[in-house]
């Protein structure tokens, strides 16, 4: 489906409600070349759309899905903007590559480009989709907006991939399996409870349990464990913002402080400081999320 950037707000209500509502009354198939993923100056949209392992762990989060439509394939078009250089030096647009297969093996799966005159990093099927032949198939990330109209014939297979979101709606018939943790929420956040202790011993905290791989395995698979220490047991990865740590110098810093450093990855990431690894609140920052 092909989006289009409108300045006025519709006249009309939407026919189903955003799964993630936009801070944006519409949004074109165009990336935000100003956003970058928790102010990391390299986590660009066309860094988090260079490779599948980037989309999938980044494109389930609702900030990157607001700014990064096309580098997540939320939406696909071609940039009339976009430039990339070919192997004789020639600039050239999207529509060069279009019906010509030569071509596009050779260019789509590659990085960079111009846009505005300026450098662009980005994968040139990201930028070109309808000429590099991406949009008449099927996405292989979960798709973020919900289809107008349903299904002609509906699928007859389980999908193999869970939806990165839980559906808004309750379902009209049982589910088949029951879930091996059933969430006691209908959503989580990837931040451990500073409440928890497990069977109310007061040293045992989610810190505690994330503290080595040993804690871990016995008690990771344990329900309310898994509920209330996501970040412990590394079922989801991401950086804590609000999470600090002392350096040798003194200076307390963030995660993102770690990232692009690997003499500072390697000195603090595994270490356990104040009943903390480092590692578990940092995940992003320490190069554990891919």
């Amino acid at each position: 489906m092909k989006l289009s950037l409108s300045f006025e707000p519709s006249s009309q209500p939407s026919f189903k409600p955003s799964i993630f509502p936009s801070s944006n009354p519409s949004q074109s198939c165009h990336d935000n070349p100003t956003f970058r993923r928790n102010q990391v100056v390299q986590k660009s949209c066309n860094w988090i759309g260079s490779t599948e392992d980037r989309r999938s762990n980044n494109c389930n989060i609702q900030n990157v899905v607001e700014n990064c439509p096309q580098a997540c394939r939320l939406c696909c078009d071609d940039d009339e903007e976009f430039m990339y250089e070919t192997d004789r030096g020639i600039f050239r647009q999207c529509k060069w590559l279009s019906q010509n297969e030569d071509r596009q093996k050779r260019y789509c799966g590659k990085r960079g480009g111009k846009v505005g005159g300026k450098k662009d990093g980005a994968l040139i099927e990201n930028k070109c989709g309808i000429s590099c032949s991406r949009c008449g198939y099927p996405s292989s990330m979960p798709s973020y907006y919900p289809s107008l109209s349903a299904s002609a014939r509906p699928s007859t297979k389980m999908s193999s991939k869970p939806s990165f979101s839980p559906s808004m709606k309750l379902s009209s018939e049982p589910s088949l399996e029951p879930s091996i943790f059933p969430s006691s929420n209908p959503s989580q956040s990837c931040r451990d409870n500073p409440a928890f202790r497990r069977n109310n011993v007061e040293k045992k905290t989610c810190d505690w349990i994330g503290s080595t791989e040993n804690r871990r395995s016995k008690n990771c698979n344990i329900q309310n464990v898994a509920d209330n220490c996501p970040q412990a047991c590394r079922t989801c990865c991401g950086d804590d913002e609000d999470y600090r740590f002392i350096t040798g110098s003194g200076k307390s810093q963030q995660c993102k402080w770690l990232y692009q450093n690997e003499k500072r990855k390697e000195r603090f990431c595994e270490k356990n400081l104040k009943n903390v690894l480092v590692t578990n609140k940092c995940g992003e920052s320490c190069g554990r999320c891919e």
